[in-house]
């Protein structure tokens, strides 16, 4: 072998070990912006969860307004159950409220005094499986019994 073949067997082999060392790099750089993504999207869907929370304690249909004054984090447990039935009497009517509350399950547990309840008040999936739930705890106005009971709103909002 005289010295130019072994000078540009040097070569290649610096060359081929340049690229194994850029494709790892960027491969590398590509799982970190992955991952990275992950958690910003994961982030964005926790604090949209916590925003539709919000926009369901104070939503109008919910609220208990006792002559006139308005109570905060109380929500009327009728009207709660009438949102529920008309709902399943027409589940198109739920589309009215999909700009508020995108993809989500919105529902009220009542917790005490006495027996449990829930009530579904919003559900619209699009077929998405990877939820992020949200706890909001409220008191819930019993209008008939002129009494309160308390409950939690869970919000499940669903991501990509």
């Amino acid at each position: 072998m005289n010295t130019a073949q072994v000078k540009m067997f040097e070569t290649i082999a610096i060359l081929v070990v340049f690229f194994f060392l850029l494709i790892f790099g960027v491969s590398f750089y590509t799982l970190m912006q992955k991952s990275s993504f992950e958690k910003e999207t994961e982030k964005n869907v926790q604090l949209k969860s916590i925003i539709i929370a919000q926009k369901i304690a104070y939503l109008p249909e919910g609220e208990c307004a006792i002559t006139g004054i308005q109570l905060d984090n109380c929500f009327d447990l009728h009207k709660a159950k009438a949102m529920q039935s008309l709902f399943q009497q027409d589940p198109e009517r739920q589309l009215d409220y999909f700009p508020i509350f995108e993809y989500s399950t919105i529902r009220i547990h009542k917790i005490y005094p006495g027996q449990q309840e829930d009530v579904t008040l919003y559900n619209v999936t699009g077929n998405r499986t990877r939820k992020i739930p949200t706890f909001y705890p409220l008191v819930l106005y019993n209008a008939t019994k002129h009494s309160y009971d308390f409950g939690v709103l869970e919000v499940d909002v669903y991501g990509i």
